[in-house]
């Protein structure tokens, strides 16, 4: 593969891309080029320009592909970044598998921790919480270190953890005396912490099924086990609970008596600091500020479209279908307008991304793009 890539650089036109790359002329456009020619591009402008790459696709099904190449192109294993699926009712069982790829995978973008990501383009564009505050949720534990263990476990169940007997998956933890074990997303084995008083005075990586450990450790990161996390709203849950509380009261007065009992209680589990599945509800009163996995990037990543029209189009009707179910959530009482705010649009996308090199690969000299 080395020969593959070292041979891009005998290609006059992918001279020219990556002049224009350095040069700050973005977006570049280079067409002609069929599926596995535009991974080989991809994955030449990293290996060559030592650069972060970021790969956008319309779907899942095509970042599978694109990152299973482009991980035989690179060398090295490529995740994709995709979207997880909103919760708006209160379902009897939730789980969070996408939500903890997710977070794991934009704490390793931001960090700079991949040299090549797939990202579909609804899972830069689906609205999270923003990069400040997953950074302020993270926890590290060092041998060592100091740390008030009840505290901790309190901080775990607010970040989005399940307290449990046994430890056995992503986002949950159980305390044992002055054992800890927490299975952070991430993370590929959980990992059991040993306490003497309020000091960390051993750790390691342990086999959930045999619960033995496997591994020493000095230190481990552990990261929030939800996207969202209503004490991050402003004024924390207090605050929370008196914004639902007003828009309850509103829309009793407007006549809406399903949305208003909604309201109500939602806003009474917040205040006594209960937690609910639907909590997605009140997305963007938790984050005001609208952020998407675009905002995680590293500093200096190419952002790369595989088939730019195909994105555009997938990300319109993503937009769409979201406005949709926006509409269905507020004819069933189940969901306010104010919080209808689920996603960046593409042309929000597109400024976000100014500041980065950008390129459009596409098979046909025709192909219309999102930018000049």
């Amino acid at each position: 593969m080395k020969l593959l890539t070292a041979a891009l650089n005998r290609i006059p036109e992918f001279q020219q891309l990556l002049s224009a790359l350095e040069g700050g002329r973005s977006p570049a456009a280079l067409s002609g080029a069929a599926a596995i020619h535009r991974v080989h591009i991809a994955a030449g402008i990293g290996l060559i320009a030592q650069r972060p790459v970021v790969v956008v696709c319309a779907d899942e099904g095509e970042g599978q592909r694109l990152a299973r190449d482009l991980g035989a192109f690179a060398g090295v294993a490529v995740p994709v970044l995709g979207p997880r699926d909103f919760t708006f009712h209160n379902a009897a069982a939730l789980s969070r598998q996408w939500e903890h790829r997710r977070l794991a995978l934009m704490r390793g973008l931001s960090q700079g921790k991949y040299p090549f990501l797939v990202a579909t383009v609804e899972g830069l564009l689906q609205r999270t919480m923003p990069r400040d505050a997953l950074e302020r949720c993270c926890r590290e534990l060092s041998v060592g270190g100091v740390c008030d263990l009840n505290q901790l476990a309190e901080d775990l169940s607010a970040a989005g953890y399940v307290r449990c007997g046994q430890v056995e998956g992503v986002g949950q933890f159980a305390l044992r005396g002055g054992i800890l074990d927490v299975f952070s997303p991430g993370m590929d084995s959980p990992v059991r912490v040993e306490f003497f008083g309020d000091e960390v005075d051993a750790m390691g990586v342990f086999d959930p099924a045999t619960q033995r450990r496997t591994e020493n450790l000095k230190s481990a990161v552990l990261l929030p086990a939800a996207e969202v996390l209503p004490q991050l709203a402003p004024g924390g849950l207090q605050g929370l609970s008196q914004k639902i509380g007003k828009l309850a009261a509103k829309a009793l007065g407007n006549g809406h008596k399903e949305l208003h009992k909604t309201l109500e209680q939602d806003g009474e589990a917040i205040a006594q600091g209960r937690a609910f599945p639907a909590l997605d509800r009140y997305l963007p009163l938790i984050y005001p500020e609208l952020a998407g996995a675009v905002d995680f990037l590293p500093p200096g990543a190419c952002v790369v479209f595989d088939q730019p029209p195909r994105a555009a189009d997938r990300a319109r009707s993503y937009q769409w279908q979201l406005e949709e179910d926006v509409k269905a959530l507020l004819e069933q009482g189940e969901l306010d307008g104010s919080c209808g705010g689920l996603a960046l649009t593409f042309p929000q996308l597109l400024r976000r991304l100014e500041d980065f090199p950008v390129v459009y690969l596409d098979s046909f000299t025709t192909a219309s793009y999102p930018e000049p």
